[in-house]
């Protein structure tokens, strides 16, 4: 078996960053840490695993987004990303939801994947392209990040992240 990286260890103290003291010596005194290096991880649902620590399941905090798309789209057709922002405006943006969801990646439902969804919150001028917003794309493995100008067309699997 390979010991650890530096790496893999910095990672381990980036994590416990902003822990205070206190917390991270009762942590380490438990043993939990011994558990967690000593146990079938594999056989662990980690949602189960955060119910019994007391804490939210993975992915709860993505089941209060909703996401939209214009009538045309919903019926099989396509419009502008542009226009299908417009459309939905009206629904409010929320600071914060595209980074919500890009540092929470294991927490979005699995009902979003095959789909691509955009975050209205993202907008800006982006030259030489022009007005674009910020995506994330299933790629049937996970997901990919990326930057659609406005005036693309979208379709059918093409929605608009909105606080629910």
């Amino acid at each position: 078996m390979k010991k650890a990286t530096l790496d893999q260890a910095a990672k381990i103290l980036a994590i416990l960053d902003d822990t205070p003291l206190e917390q991270v010596q009762a942590m380490l005194s438990s043993g939990l840490f011994a558990d967690l290096r000593d146990g079938n991880l594999a056989g662990v649902n980690r949602n189960d695993f955060r119910r019994i620590l007391g804490l939210k399941p993975l992915g709860e905090e993505s089941r209060n987004i909703n996401l939209v798309q214009t009538k045309a789209q919903a019926d099989g057709g396509t419009t502008t990303l542009g226009a299908m922002l417009k459309a939905v405006a009206i629904l409010g943006q929320r600071e914060g939801l595209y980074e919500h969801v890009r540092a929470n990646p294991q927490g979005v439902p699995k009902e979003w994947h095959g789909k691509t969804i955009y975050f209205p919150e993202t907008e800006s001028d982006f030259k030489p392209w022009g007005h674009c917003v910020q995506c994330m794309r299933w790629n049937g493995h996970g997901w990919d990040w990326d930057t659609e100008r406005v005036i693309n067309m979208v379709g059918p699997n093409d929605y608009v992240a909105v606080p629910a």
